[in-house]
């Protein structure tokens, strides 16, 4: 990705210009970056080296930090080390809130979300969203702080089991399947998707997430390729199409198991549970005929 080279570029040009804070927004640029291309280890060690950078120059409380704690938060969400990444996002909001960074604030909100649907508070986490949609609204923050606040919201709706509120609102959405496929706009599509998937509309939504999949894979953005191939899996195996399901899922793993990939298969639910134990029995299966055809 072009955008990775750009900011280790500016990186290297802010220190040598001794620009503390550009040297800042350029590391966490970077580490946003290695996230989107689903290179969680390498965005982990950034967004750490920026924090121990920032207290060797005696500014680890300046607020725009919050970025780089909610990256961290989201990084240890996703590893579903739950109790560290509420730590994180915690400070990212304190730090956000003290500067007046309405956007920091509303992905630290989101984040936030996450973790206590995960923790099974969904109240408290539909609470978390509606703090990100007012902020969001108030500061008429740009499409992808809504478009992220809603797929979020979609997700928690349908792990309270409240198919009904979440299935008016992809009725009401303009957005269809068929529509031209763009970025801004991905979090909502995914979001329908979720809801055609609760409603048991298993065969289109997965001609779109295989259309969708190709577009995020020309990107390379290769974190969105594995949310898509793991909701794409668990569509496969919830309308009986046994064999690719496993294809899929473990494709998606042999991308995102090495990264610490968890919360994204986890957050799939009971099917992807069934689903992740009939292939680890599968490839024990074929394991064993392999070292049987060697003997």
């Amino acid at each position: 990705m072009a955008a990775i080279a750009a900011y280790t570029e500016a990186r290297r040009l802010s220190l040598a210009a001794n620009d503390l804070h550009m040297v800042l927004r350029a590391m966490m640029n970077l580490a946003a970056m290695q996230f989107v291309c689903g290179h969680f280890q390498q965005a982990l060690a950034l967004s750490q080296q920026t924090l121990t950078w920032a207290a060797a120059q005696g500014v680890e409380q300046m607020p725009i930090l919050s970025v780089t704690h909610a990256e961290l938060g989201n990084l240890y969400y996703e590893f579903n080390e739950l109790d560290t990444a509420k730590q994180y996002i915690q400070s990212a909001i304190q730090f956000s809130e003290r500067g007046r960074l309405p956007r920091a604030q509303a992905d630290s909100y989101i984040l936030m979300a996450l973790v206590l649907q995960a923790r099974g508070d969904l109240v408290a986490a539909q609470d978390a969203i509606a703090k990100a949609e007012q902020l969001v609204e108030q500061y008429q923050l740009p499409l992808r702080y809504r478009d992220f606040a809603l797929l979020v919201k979609i997700m928690v709706l349908l792990a309270r089991g409240d198919l009904a509120t979440a299935a008016n609102w992809a009725q009401e959405t303009s957005m269809t399947l068929e529509d031209e496929l763009d970025y801004p706009h991905e979090g909502e599509r995914i979001a329908v998707a979720h809801v055609l998937v609760a409603q048991g509309h298993y065969t289109e939504v997965i001609a779109f997430l295989a259309r969708l999949h190709a577009f995020a894979e020309a990107q390379r953005r290769f974190h969105r390729v594995i949310q898509i191939l793991a909701l794409k899996a668990k569509a496969q195996h919830l309308l009986g199409t046994h064999d690719k399901a496993l294809a899929t899922l473990a494709h998606a793993l042999s991308l995102g198991a090495p990264e610490g990939y968890v919360r994204t298969f986890v957050d799939q639910g009971e099917a992807m549970q069934r689903l992740l134990l009939d292939l680890r029995v599968s490839l024990a299966r074929r394991a064993s005929e392999l070292n049987a055809s060697r003997s």
